[in-house]
C-alpha cells in the first residue's frame, strides 16, 4: 500500500510540475520517480520500516525481544531524536485525530504536554498529512521516500530555472537529495524544511523572471510548507538564503518592475504566513512559556570559548572527507569534541569533483553569490568566531543555531555540480573536465594521507580508512576513463549517474536501517494486563528502562519526556522527582519521591532483578522487566486536605521539596500576598477522559480547591454548563480549580486562543487564495473572449 501511494503521489507531482512549472522528459521523470528507491526501495517494496527504530532495542523491555522480531544488530546511533521524539510525536498526532480532536495536546509525556504548539510534531506538513492514509509503520517509509523525491524534484526544477539542461538538473538532484545533510536530517522537522530550499529558490526565481498571480501563489504554498515543517529557525534560515539569492537576480532591473516583483514576493510571504497561521500562532504563544526561550537568549549574550583552529579545520574537512571521525553504525572515532557538525555538505566524491569543475568553469553568473553563501554557511557551522558573531549581531537570527548552516554548503555544491555537467556538455570539454577531476582526486588523496595517522590515533582502523577512501576516490578515475574512452555524451552521462549513485549508496545506503514491520513496538506482556478503564493513570520507568516517549506506542502516559520546548514551571519541579540530563530525557532513579505520586504515577517499570521498592507492590514480570504498582498514588484529580496560598512562585518548589504527602497539602497560586495555610473543603471528585481532555465530576460538602495533575500550559479551559471558571496553578506546575459546594460537572479541555485565531486565519487565507484564482481566471477568460475574432 505504501509503495502504491508513493508512486501515485509522486506521479501526480511530476505531472503537475511538467504541465505548470517546467517540461520534464519521460526518461527523467521516470528517473526522478525511481531515484529515492536507491535508499528506500527495499523497505518500500517489501513493507519494511525505513527508520532507526532499532535503537529502541538498546534498553529493556524491548532488548529482551530483539531476536524474536528480527533485530540482530543496533545500527546508526546518531539518530536518537528520530525514534525517541519524532516518531512518537507522530503517533500522538494520530491518537488525537483518532479521538476526533485537533492535535494540540500530547498526554503521553510529562504530565501532558503541548503537541502542535511545540512545532516538531509537524502535524500539518503535507507529506505527513498524506501519510495519515497509512498505518504509522508504513507511513514512516512512505514519507521518507517522498521526502527524497521532493528534494530531488525541487533541485531539478531549480537548475532548470537557471536555464541548464536536464542532465545537469538530474546531477543536481542526486547531489542535493543524497547530500550528507539531507540524509542525516531526512526524518526530522529540520530536514523537512531544508529539503524544500531548492523549491523556494525555484519559485522565487520564477516569480522574478515572470511575475504573475500563479507564481505568487506557488511561492506562498512552498514557503508555507517550509513553515509547516516544524523547525522555525531552519525556516528562517531557508528564507534568508532564498531572499539573498533572489535579490542577486533582481540586480540591474528597472525600478518599476522591481517594485512589482517585490510586492508579489511580499504578498507571497503574507499568504504563506496566513496559510501556516494554524501552526505558527500556537507555537509563538507557547514559546515564551518555555525554559529554552530564556536560555537561548542568555546563550547568545554570553561569549563562549572559541573553537581551536584544529577543530575548525576538522569541521570543514568533514565536508570533503565524511569518514574523518568515523561513521555511526560502522566505526566511530574515540574522541570527545563538539566538532564536526552532525551533518556535512558532502554530495559524494565524484559530484564533489564535478562541483569543483563547475566552480572553475561554470558560466552561471549567480554562482558567486551561491558560493559565498555556501562558504559562509560552512564556516559558521564550523564555528569560525568572527562569522558566528556576525550572524548573531542580526536580531532576526539571534535565536537560531548556526551549527546547522552546513545545508547552504550542500545546496551550493549540488548547484555547482549541475553547472559542471552543463559546462562539460555545452563546451564539449572532456579533457579539461578530466584534468580538474584528477586534480581534485589528488587533493583528496593527499588529505587522506596527511590525516591517516590522526584518524588512527582516534581509534579508526586502517581497513576502515582505506575502504572509505577508496569508495570516495575510485569513481573519479573511473569516470575520467569514461571521458577518454566513451565519446558518446549520452553514454558518458549514464555512466556518470551510475557511478555517482553507486558511490552514494556504498557510502550512505545503510545510514537508516530497513527493519521488519513486526519489530515496530511489539506487544509487551506486562502491559496487556493494565486497566483499560476511563480512569487515567501514569507510568514511569527506572533509569534507561522503556526509553521515554516510546510509551506513546503503547498508549501509556509516561511522566518522563524529551522535548525541545519544555514548560518552564514543569522544568522547575525536576529536582523534586527526577535527574535532569542535558540534551536528553529526565531520568528517574528513585521511585520513592513523593512528587511522583502527585503526578498520578501508578505503575513503574523496573529491571527484572531489582527489589520491589518500599510503597510499591509487584504486579507482573516480563522478560527484562518487572511491573510494580504505587500503593500511594494520588488520583489525576483530588481534593487536598490543606492548601497553601500566598507563596511566591520562586519559593514554591523550595517548600515543596520538604513535602512528604502532596494529597495533604497543595500549593495554590493566588493574588494573596501573605502566606497562609487553610483547611480545604471536603467531598469527592471523579475524573475521566473525554478525548484529550477530561470530565470532572465533583460532589462537595463545602467550597474546595481541586488539583488536576496536568501540566498548566496556557490554553486550558474549564467550563460548567458552558460557563467558564478560572484556572490557576497548583504545586507550581499543575492545574487547580475552585468549586462551590454541591454536585458539579466540569469540562476541562486544552484549546489555546492562539490556535482558534490561527485556524480562522488559515481558513480565511485559503478562501482568499481560491477567490483570487477564480477572479483571475474569470478576467483572463473575458480578455480572451474580447480578443477572439468576430
Amino acid at each position: 500500500m505504501a509503495a502504491l501511494l508513493y508512486f501515485l503521489v509522486a506521479s501526480l507531482f511530476l505531472l503537475a510540475a511538467n504541465r505548470r512549472l517546467a517540461p520534464i522528459s519521460r526518461r527523467f521523470a521516470a528517473a526522478l520517480l525511481l531515484l529515492p528507491l536507491l535508499f528506500t526501495g527495499r523497505a518500500l517494496l517489501t513493507g519494511r520500516i525505513y527508520a532507526p527504530t532499532d535503537l529502541a532495542y538498546q534498553a529493556e523491555p524491548l532488548s529482551s525481544m530483539a531476536s524474536q522480531v528480527g533485530i540482530t544488530t543496533i545500527g546508526n546511533k546518531s539518530e536518537t531524536d528520530v525514534y525517541s521524539q519524532m516518531i512518537p510525536w507522530r503517533a500522538a498526532v494520530r491518537f488525537a485525530f483518532a479521538n476526533h480532536e485537533w492535535p494540540l495536546w500530547n498526554p503521553f509525556m510529562f504530565c501532558g504536554d503541548i503537541l502542535a504548539g511545540a512545532a516538531q510534531a509537524s502535524p500539518y506538513y503535507p507529506t505527513y498529512v498524506i501519510g495519515y492514509l497509512l498505518p504509522l509503520s508504513s507511513a514512516i517509509t512512505f514519507t521518507a521516500t517522498l521526502s527524497y523525491f521532493l528534494a530531488a524534484l525541487g533541485m531539478f526544477l531549480f537548475v532548470r530555472e537557471l536555464r541548464m539542461g536536464e542532465e545537469a538538473a538530474f546531477t543536481g538532484a542526486i547531489a542535493w537529495a543524497f547530500s550528507g545533510f539531507v540524509i542525516f536530517f531526512l526524518e526530522t522537522p529540520l530536514g523537512l524544511g531544508v529539503l524544500l530550499l531548492p523549491f523556494v529558490c525555484f519559485a522565487a526565481l520564477r516569480l522574478i523572471h515572470a511575475p504573475s498571480l500563479e507564481a505568487t501563489i506557488l511561492l506562498a504554498f512552498i514557503l508555507a510548507g517550509v513553515l509547516l515543517a516544524g523547525h522555525p529557525e531552519t525556516a528562517l534560515q531557508v528564507i534568508v538564503v532564498a531572499s539573498l539569492l533572489g535579490a542577486f537576480h533582481l540586480r540591474g532591473r528597472e525600478l518599476a518592475p522591481t517594485l512589482k516583483i517585490a510586492e508579489s514576493i511580499v504578498g507571497a510571504g503574507v499568504l504563506a504566513l496566513g496559510i501556516a497561521a494554524i501552526h505558527l500562532l500556537p507555537m509563538f504563544d507557547a514559546v515564551t512559556q518555555t525554559t529554552e526561550y530564556a536560555s537561548r537568549l542568555v546563550e547568545r549574550s554570553v561569549v563562549h570559548e572559541a573553537p581551536s583552529m584544529v577543530d575548525i579545520n576538522q569541521a570543514l574537512l568533514v565536508n570533503v572527507m565524511p569518514f574523518l571521525f568515523g561513521i555511526s553504525g560502522a566505526e566511530t572515532a574515540n574522541v570527545k569534541t563538539l566538532f564536526p557538525p552532525p551533518a556535512s555538505a558532502y554530495p559524494g566524491g565524484l559530484l564533489l569533483a564535478l562541483a569543483a569543475y563547475g566552480l572553475v568553469r561554470g558560466r552561471w553568473p549567480g554562482k558567486w553569490i551561491l558560493i559565498a553563501l555556501g562558504a559562509l554557511g560552512c564556516l559558521a557551522a564550523a564555528g569560525v568566531p568572527w562569522i558566528v558573531r556576525m550572524f548573531y549581531t542580526v536580531p532576526i537570527l539571534k535565536l537560531t543555531l548556526v551549527e546547522r548552516l552546513t545545508f547552504v554548503g550542500a545546496f551550493a555544491l549540488a548547484t555547482l555540480a549541475a553547472a559542471g555537467v552543463e559546462t562539460w556538455l555545452q563546451r564539449d570539454s572532456s579533457k579539461e573536465l578530466a584534468t580538474v577531476l584528477m586534480v581534485v582526486a589528488a587533493l583528496i588523496s593527499a588529505a587522506v594521507l596527511l590525516l591517516t595517522n590522526e584518524m588512527q590515533r582516534m581509534s579508526l582502523s586502517s581497513a576502515f580508512i582505506t575502504r572509505n577512501a577508496l569508495i570516495e576516490l575510485l569513481p573519479i578515475p573511473l569516470f575520467v576513463a569514461v571521458l577518454y574512452f566513451i565519446r558518446n555524451h549520452k553514454k558518458a552521462v549514464v555512466a556518470l549517474f551510475t557511478l555517482a549513485l553507486v558511490q552514494r549508496f556504498a557510502e550512505a545506503g545503510s545510514f537508516y536501517p530497513s527493519l521488519p514491520r513486526k519489530s515496530f513496538y511489539p506487544p509487551i506482556e506486562s502491559f496487556s494486563g493494565l486497566p483499560k478503564s476511563e480512569v487515567p493513570f501514569r507510568i514511569v520507568a527506572k533509569g534507561l528502562m522503556l526509553i521515554p516517549n516510546i510509551a506513546t506506542h503503547y498508549a501509556l502516559e509516561d511522566v518522563r519526556g524529551y522535548q525541545a520546548m519544555t514548560f518552564a514551571r514543569f522544568r522547575d519541579t525536576y529536582a523534586l522527582w527526577c535527574i535532569h540530563q542535558p540534551v536528553w530525557f529526565n531520568r528517574v532513579d528513585d521511585l520513592q519521591r513523593p512528587f511522583l505520586s502527585a503526578m498520578n504515577v501508578r505503575y513503574a517499570v523496573i529491571p527484572e532483578h531489582d527489589q520491589t521498592p518500599s510503597g510499591w507492590r509487584l504486579v507482573s514480570t516480563s522478560p527484562g522487566m518487572q511491573l510494580v504498582e504505587n500503593e500511594q498514588t494520588i488520583p489525576r484529580a483530588f481534593i487536598p486536605e490543606y492548601v497553601r496560598l500566598g507563596v511566591p512562585a520562586r519559593s514554591e518548589v523550595e517548600q515543596m521539596y520538604l513535602a512528604c504527602d502532596f494529597s495533604r497539602l497543595a500549593w495554590i497560586a493566588s493574588s494573596q500576598t501573605t502566606q497562609s495555610d487553610i483547611r480545604n473543603g471536603t467531598g469527592s471528585v471523579q475524573i475521566s477522559r473525554r478525548g484529550l481532555g477530561y470530565k470532572v465530576r465533583a460532589r462537595l460538602n463545602s467550597p474546595a480547591w481541586i488539583v488536576i495533575s496536568e501540566t498548566a500550559w496556557k490554553g486550558w479551559r474549564a467550563t460548567i454548563k458552558k460557563r467558564s471558571i478560572p484556572i490557576t496553578f497548583a504545586d507550581h506546575t499543575l492545574l487547580a480549580i475552585h468549586l462551590d459546594a454541591g454536585d458539579q460537572e466540569v469540562d476541562l479541555h486544552y484549546l489555546p486562543r492562539a490556535f482558534v485565531w490561527g485556524r480562522a486565519i488559515t481558513a480565511l487565507t485559503l478562501m482568499v487564495i481560491v477567490a483570487l484564482i477564480v477572479i483571475h481566471r474569470g478576467r483572463r477568460g473575458v480578455r480572451e473572449e474580447i480578443r477572439a475574432p468576430g
